[in-house]
């Protein structure tokens, strides 16, 4: 995740400075935050899809299946006109928040008004629709794909090791797992000492033909 997002705060940059030629009215900053906030929700969508098959071609066909997903949620549903509450539903697809939100940076141009401060919570549709709900899906976006890729990947049987039961989470071992006993410390250990000092780690005494060798 960390590797992806720090690709995609250049990406980010560099998509901001070019929808700024497009959004003459929009604050720059602005235009960043959404873009950035796009990326990093797209990272987390795309960590929860991988998590559910190790069959890559199975994965990537999956994958772009319901990405585009959200291309026909916004074909369906017009954020002008659409009802809120199934409008902010389906932002909940990254892909859906994203163009849900060019869409009312197109209005706000179109009003010669843009993407400033003081336009966030400007409902300028049927819908009532705002800027500010783009932001905020986005938000709610990553932290719903994070959770969930977080929670598939140790919860589907892997390719190696072990899956989880569903009912990890609530399982104190998993977060505390030394206060548990899970985890034992370790403890050191004098192995030139010819007696095994530690009673919970048998050690086989150095036989005198072994000494002789290392001598």
């Amino acid at each position: 995740f960390v590797s992806f997002a720090l690709f995609h705060f250049v990406t980010a940059t560099l998509a901001t400075i070019a929808s700024t030629q497009l959004f003459e009215h929009s604050a720059e900053y602005l235009l960043w935050i959404f873009w950035l906030l796009t990326m990093l929700a797209l990272i987390v969508f795309s960590m929860a899809i991988s998590a559910i098959g190790s069959k890559t071609s199975r994965v990537v066909l999956l994958g772009l299946l319901l990405f585009f997903t959200g291309v026909f949620f916004t074909i369906a549903v017009e954020s002008a006109t659409g009802d809120l509450a199934i409008i902010s539903i389906l932002s909940l697809h990254p892909v859906s928040a994203f163009l849900f939100g060019i869409q009312k940076i197109g209005r706000l141009e179109d009003l010669d008004l843009g993407l400033v401060s003081e336009t966030l919570e400007y409902p300028d549709s049927i819908s009532g629709y705002t800027f500010m709900m783009t932001l905020r899906s986005l938000g709610i976006s990553i932290l719903v794909w994070g959770f969930l890729a977080w929670y598939l990947n140790r919860v589907i049987q892997p390719d190696y090791g072990q899956a989880l039961p569903f009912w990890f989470p609530l399982d104190p071992s998993y977060w505390c797992p030394v206060a548990t006993g899970l985890i034992t410390p370790k403890r050191k250990v004098d192995y030139a000492s010819d007696d095994a000092t530690e009673t919970e780690v048998p050690l086989e005494p150095v036989s005198e033909t072994l000494k002789r060798q290392a001598d």
